[in-house]
């Protein structure tokens, strides 16, 4: 954290008295870095021990061998502890609550056809399915799918559509006003 904070002090207002401290610190935080970097290249490309002859005749290098090769013990079957099993665990739940939650939404985007658009309320979180002439129900599990047509919001009261089909006041309202009103389409 120290360094962080010097780093930030460098290039903050007060360290930036003069040229030659600004210059100083770049030259300090590019030779960090080019220091590390000669560091991990010196690592990498150091020999290794037990490297099998078919990778040296295929001409395969140490660094590519010291990033993705890994060493696993073939004379001692490996033990799953209770820290393993218990990480496990929770990967799998992290997983299954993920897709758990982001299921429905991904279903209700793959049920948009041609020319609808998905939609939500947000003043009543209700989603559902609307073209220009037309508005239903997107839930997958309803009991009584509704549908509303340009035509239904000419004839009736919103308030007599609302009774009709169980949905919220809100949605009928607004479902009716993007139909009749330009300036909503």
């Amino acid at each position: 954290m120290i360094n962080v904070l010097s780093v930030y002090e460098i290039f903050s207002e007060g360290g930036l008295k003069s040229k030659i401290e600004l210059l100083g610190g770049i030259i300090g935080i590019i030779g960090s870095v080019t220091a590390a970097g000669m560091l991990l290249v010196k690592y990498l490309n150091k020999p290794i021990k037990y490297k099998p002859s078919y990778l040296n005749e295929a001409g395969v290098p140490n660094w590519l061998m010291r990033l993705f090769a890994i060493t696993i013990p073939l004379k001692k079957i490996p033990k799953n502890t209770l820290i393993d099993k218990i990480f496990a665990g929770l990967i799998i739940i992290v997983l299954f609550a993920g897709f758990a939650f982001f299921s429905h939404i991904h279903i209700q985007t793959l049920r948009i056809q041609e020319g609808w658009t998905l939609l939500t309320l947000k003043t009543t979180q209700e989603s559902f399915f609307i073209t220009h002439d037309s508005a239903k129900d997107s839930s997958l599990f309803s009991r009584d799918p509704w549908s509303i047509d340009k035509k239904q919001c000419r004839d009736n009261n919103p308030t007599s559509l609302e009774q009709r089909i169980d949905i919220s006041p809100e949605l009928v309202t607004f479902i009716c006003q993007s139909f009749i009103n330009k300036e909503y389409q």
